[in-house]
């Protein structure tokens, strides 16, 4: 059986932190979670820097969004498997499917000391968070 979030909560330095309904608990800072984006164009991307190339190099340009620090904006269920994860840089298409958000319990065992947001439920469906933090 697939163990599903009980709650969700953003960490005082943006981390999202998932509990699991068997009490362990993942830890993902916002640019990890970014990284491991499983989306057709992230997929696409990754693809395309691990291959060589024989182009010449140009200097990469970024938006002012992807200046910024990067922050999780919103986290909504994509039935009882994924959430779609929304970032500060614009980009919110990737689904991320809750074995790929299971971390291994022994690395990311922490107190749950949030700031922010905090979402709990006691059904087998998964919390619908927006981890927008007001007043920062």
């Amino acid at each position: 059986m697939m163990s599903i979030p009980t709650a969700i909560g953003r960490q005082a330095d943006g981390a999202i932190l998932i509990t699991w309904d068997d009490g362990d608990e993942s830890r993902w800072s916002p640019g990890e979670l970014r990284r491991l984006c499983p989306c057709a164009t992230c997929r696409e991307k990754k693809r395309a820097t691990a291959a060589p190339s024989s182009k010449p190099v140009g200097l990469p340009v970024i938006s002012a969004a992807e200046a910024r620090p990067l922050t999780v904006e919103s986290m909504r269920p994509v039935g009882n498997y994924a959430y779609n994860i929304s970032f500060s840089d614009g980009h919110g298409s990737g689904i991320f499917p809750f074995p790929l958000l299971r971390r291994e319990p022994s690395t990311t065992k922490v107190s749950n000391t949030s700031a922010g947001s905090n979402t709990s439920a006691g059904s087998t469906s998964a919390p619908d968070v927006d981890v927008t933090d007001e007043g920062r």
